[in-house]
């Protein structure tokens, strides 16, 4: 059921709301989330990994070792966090932190999180997770516009289970009836 509310969901939002953040997100949700972390405090590459999975991020992306390590690269090329080498006790180790430049990417992408609200759950998080990175008017701004968003899809996801159950489509309306349970 769930392949089959979410195709609906996105042929009818996907026009608009996935084309916007595939357009306007600069980083990927791993990325956004190591990003949050890192504005808590500086950290290196295993304790951030331990604080992704302690936090229950592991049940929105799955980052292994290696792909972790690939994610600070790339923030670190485009300028988002910096390194910076401990020498304090064991091995040498590269501690990350967050730029003034990453602070403002967060922000951006919590902003794209709660204003366009493509997946409801997982993106409302994802942009609360960050309500510290932005300014006020900016946050309340973004959850006004996602809240349309979500009426939006309220309204789409009751015409779709009045449609089923007109037709004793039960199964299908299933697929409509839980999400719009949750929305409500």
């Amino acid at each position: 059921y769930y392949w089959y509310y979410r195709n609906t969901v996105y042929r009818y939002c996907s026009a608009n709301v996935d084309a916007f953040i595939e357009k306007n997100m600069v980083i990927s949700q791993a990325g956004y989330i190591l990003l949050c972390l890192l504005a808590e405090k500086p950290s290196h590459g295993y304790e951030l990994r331990q604080r992704f999975h302690t936090r229950g991020f592991k049940y929105w992306v799955d980052l292994e070792r290696s792909s972790l390590y690939s994610i600070l690269k790339k923030l670190e090329a485009k300028g988002f966090i910096k390194a910076t080498l401990d020498e304090g006790q064991g091995p040498v180790r590269k501690v990350f932190s967050v730029t003034e430049t990453g602070h403002r990417i967060i922000s951006s992408e919590a902003v794209i999180f709660l204003s366009s609200p493509a997946h409801p759950k997982n993106d409302l998080d994802l942009g609360l997770y960050a309500l510290r990175e932005m300014s006020l008017q900016d946050a309340l701004d973004s959850m006004e516009k996602g809240i349309s968003t979500l009426k939006r899809l309220g309204v789409f996801l009751k015409e779709q289970l009045d449609w089923c159950r007109d037709r004793e489509m039960w199964l299908p309306s299933l697929a409509f009836e839980r999400p719009l349970i949750n929305l409500q």
